[in-house]
């Protein structure tokens, strides 16, 4: 109940989503009120698969200036420093599994570049974790 008042505090909510492989992304939506809850557990549509395709181009790119005076770094270093091609085409084949609409199921530095992106595009950190309903845990998502 604290976490949930500190969050309501700051603006931001829990979002919940329907489990299809878009569900990091709709959370993240639906917590800054880019979405409702109800688009959350609806079946992916256009603005789902619109918004996946803008992370990618994002993430992908060269970026300009003024990202590299906010990140401290630019785009390519950081795809760079995370093990990912810093060459834009590169990047682009590396990622281009992420453009489809419900995937999620590649590991380590891609997913977590698209986690990022996903936070790029809404302005705030985010923070996404998994409900172990086997446990009732809740741990990190693997990536």
């Amino acid at each position: 109940d604290e976490v949930k008042r500190l969050l309501r505090a700051r603006g931001a909510r829990l979002g919940g989503a329907s489990m299809d492989g878009n569900c990091a992304q709709r959370s993240i939506l639906c917590s800054v009120g880019r979405i409702s809850q109800a688009d959350a557990l609806a079946p992916a549509g256009k603005r789902i698969r619109d918004e996946r395709r803008q992370v990618v181009d994002r993430i992908v790119s060269r970026g300009t200036d003024a990202d590299e005076e906010r990140l401290g770094t630019s785009l390519p270093q950081m795809r760079r420093h995370l093990g990912l091609p810093a060459d834009p085409a590169q990047a682009e084949a590396a990622l281009a599994a992420f453009r489809a609409s419900g995937y999620w199921t590649s590991t380590g530095a891609a997913f977590t570049l698209f986690l990022w992106g996903l936070a790029d595009l809404v302005d705030r950190p985010v923070v996404v974790l998994h409900r172990d309903t086997a446990t009732e845990s809740v741990v990190d998502p693997v990536c």
